[in-house]
Formats: structure tokens, sequence, C-alpha cells
């Protein structure tokens, strides 16, 4: 599997994983400007059944929490989502819940975006 975006700026990073430990609300990336998007993300289910997997946005603005992907992945799985950018402002969250513990990891693919701005390092 590969994914190719265009975007000025650059991939920061991906997330390292996050496995979630109980069953309530976990924050997975909290945006500390307004120039983060979430390009890409995948929830892996690491164990012999399928669990269900609920992916939420939270608007800061709005101090609530958004329903942003929810499905049941099938036991020793990998879903990817690709098509489903969410832009971050600063103190907006990816949240997600699982119906397990201890059996799904979550990352996320986070772009910087750096629109209008002169490059640092100019190639010549």
């Amino acid at each position: 599997m590969s994914v190719h975006a265009n975007y000025q700026g650059g991939i920061e990073r991906s997330t390292e994983g996050l496995l979630l430990t109980g069953t309530s609300r976990t924050d997975v990336f909290t945006a500390y400007d307004n120039r983060g998007l979430v390009d890409t993300f995948s929830v892996v289910n690491n164990s012999a059944s399928a669990v269900i997997v609920t992916l939420e946005f939270y608007d800061s603005t709005a101090a609530a929490y958004r329903i942003i992907w929810r499905k049941e992945v099938a036991a020793n799985d990998t879903e990817v989502i690709n098509d489903l950018p969410q832009r971050l402002y600063e103190n907006d969250k990816i949240a997600a819940t699982a119906a397990t513990g201890n059996v799904i990891t979550v990352n996320l693919v986070i772009v910087r975006s750096y629109a209008s701005e002169p490059a640092v390092n100019p190639v010549q």
C-alpha cells in the first residue's frame, strides 16, 4: 500500500501508533497550531474477534466531539483510510474508542501545510 498526497509543506510525522488500552474515548493526537491535516489513518485489530472502532474529531471552538469514522474491524485485520482528510486547528483533536481494550492500535499520518510562506532553505 502506498499513499500519495500533494500538499505544500510535508509529512510531519506518522504517529507511533497508540494502543487503545481501555474502552473509553482516548485522545490520539492534539493539534498544537493551525497547520495540521490528518491525511491518512490506520486501525489495526490484533485479536481473533471483530471489534467496533470509532474515530472522532474534537472541534475546540465548539468544545464538541463529532464522529468521523466508525466500523467493525475484522479479526486480525487493518483498515487504512486515506480518502477522509481532516483539517486540524490549534487544540483540535482526533480521538478513538474501541469496544474491546488492548487489541486496537490507531496510527495517524499528519501533513503540515505551509502555504504562502517562503522556503527556509530554497534550492538554488
